[in-house]
């Protein structure tokens, strides 16, 4: 019996770790940037804007490999890309956004009392199986 209790104490803890993510399917702005040559702007700096505050700034990064650099336009309004590299190159591109729309929506992860719900139960059922399935002493069958 104490067994149980202390494992059921130590399921905060078996929790401390962990991360909770939702996934949601968004459409995403991508600015491709390319040298006049056709060759990627890539792993260069950039800032992005938003509408809402157009002198802070909403994302920074540098773009990808093939010269790219994606964000989500949550509001409506004009959002600015701002890019510069050492040697000069650069550009400040300034879009246009409507209101987004979900794509698509992956179901939440479980909640935290759920998940914590769900592993003592588990904990309690496995007990009880062996419990029941656990040969008896001294019985004759």
């Amino acid at each position: 019996m104490t067994r149980l209790l202390l494992l059921l104490a130590l399921t905060g803890v078996l929790f401390a770790h962990d991360l909770l993510h939702t996934v949601t399917a968004k459409t995403a702005v991508v600015v491709t940037l390319t040298y006049p040559d056709g060759s990627p702007y890539s792993y260069e700096p950039y800032t992005v804007y938003a509408p809402q505050s157009p002198t802070v700034p909403f994302q920074k990064g540098v773009t990808a490999q093939n010269g790219t650099v994606a964000f989500a336009a949550e509001t409506p309004g004009t959002w600015i890309v701002k890019t510069a590299s050492a040697d000069g190159h650069g550009a400040v591109i300034a879009y246009e956004a409507a209101a987004m729309k979900e794509a698509a929506a992956d179901a939440a992860a479980m909640p935290y009392w759920q998940r914590l719900v769900t592993g003592v139960a588990l904990i309690f059922g496995l007990f009880g199986l062996f419990v029941l399935f656990k040969p008896k002493k001294g019985k004759n069958l």
